[in-house]
This record gives structure tokens, C-alpha cells and sequence, in this order.
């Protein structure tokens, strides 16, 4: 699974924010038989995703379908520390998906 986005027109970005509606086609599931939802608003990095797919893989060895919804597509940056104030937006540090509460993260088919 790729960690970043590719092609951006930007390089860095405000901070996310959750501007997602309910109708979206992201609370649907649309793949599988079964989806895994988010309780709560959050922000969901890589390595986050990564590892829950890497679990519920080992569950589904080779039998079922998996599908992953969710994307890290908002980049963070973050000043590196003893740095003064000023001088600009720091690096960017992660990126994070930013999800709403019930949105599918990932959709299985045994």
C-alpha cells in the first residue's frame, strides 16, 4: 500500500478538517459482505491503517476479500524541536486520513 499520495498540487496544505457528509458513499458498504466503521471522529495515519489491515489479513489468510475505503491523503508537518519561532511552515512529518464517525475504513468478503 502506497504511504503518501503521488501527484499533489500543493506540497503542503492547512490542517485537515472533517467536512464530510452523510450520504457520502463512504458509510455504505459497497464491496463486501461485512465493513469495520469508525466510532468517532478521528484522524487515521499510515501506520495506523497499515497495521489493522495487516490483522485482519492473518485472520482472513487466504480465503477472503479485503478492501481498504480509507486513504492518508492530508499531510501534517511539523517544526523540528529547539526551533525559533517564525521562519515558515515546517516539513511535512505524516499524513493522516481524516474520518467521520460510522465511516466504512475496511470492507471484507469470506
Amino acid at each position: 500500500m502506497k504511504t503518501n499520495p503521488q501527484n499533489l498540487k500543493f506540497k503542503k496544505y492547512h490542517k485537515p478538517s472533517i467536512k464530510l457528509n452523510k450520504n457520502n458513499v463512504n458509510f455504505k458498504i459497497r464491496f463486501g459482505s461485512l465493513g469495520l466503521q469508525t466510532k468517532s471522529d478521528a484522524s487515521l495515519s499510515f501506520s495506523q491503517i497499515e497495521a489493522g489491515r495487516k490483522s485482519l489479513r492473518r485472520v482472513l489468510k487466504k480465503t477472503g476479500s479485503l478492501w481498504v475505503r480509507v486513504f492518508p491523503y492530508s499531510p501534517l508537518t511539523k517544526k523540528p524541536l529547539s526551533v525559533r519561532m517564525g521562519k515558515g511552515k515546517g516539513p511535512v512529518s505524516s499524513w493522516v486520513c481524516v474520518t467521520k464517525a460510522g465511516q466504512i475504513v475496511y470492507e471484507l468478503k469470506n
